[in-house]
């Protein structure tokens, strides 16, 4: 999916469709936490929502930017925190240059490359 990196400093918030309605609700909006991000995907720690199953499509914003994400896998580790593992199904341009500016400049900030430029031939 590609070189993930930590990232703080963006909001993230994800809106949750409600489960069991008999009316169509709004869906619930929860802020969650950026763990690392990559060009295709990122992980974000959330709070449990038997809402969420592997495959949901779930709109999300970043700074305001708009999209749609795909929950690609869920996980709980030891310390009881939930793991969602997403790749972008939409964004917005807006959305698609944010996330393109911060891989950048962490990549740039920690002199990283790609595997294929590491490669010697």
């Amino acid at each position: 999916m590609g070189e993930r990196y930590p990232i703080p400093g963006i909001k993230a918030t994800w809106y949750v469709p409600r489960r069991r309605m008999k009316v169509k609700a709004k869906p619930t909006a929860q802020d969650v936490k950026l763990v690392d991000i990559s060009v295709a995907g990122a992980l974000v720690e959330a709070e449990a929502n038997e809402a969420i199953e592997v495959g949901a499509r779930l709109r999300w914003e970043l700074n305001g930017t708009e999209g749609v994400a795909e929950v690609r896998n869920i996980r709980k580790n030891e310390d009881g925190l939930w793991f969602y593992g997403i790749s972008y199904f939409r964004m917005d341009p807006e959305q698609k240059a944010l996330v393109h500016r911060v891989v950048s400049k962490v990549r740039a900030a920690n002199n990283l490359t790609s595997q294929w430029e590491r490669r010697s031939f």
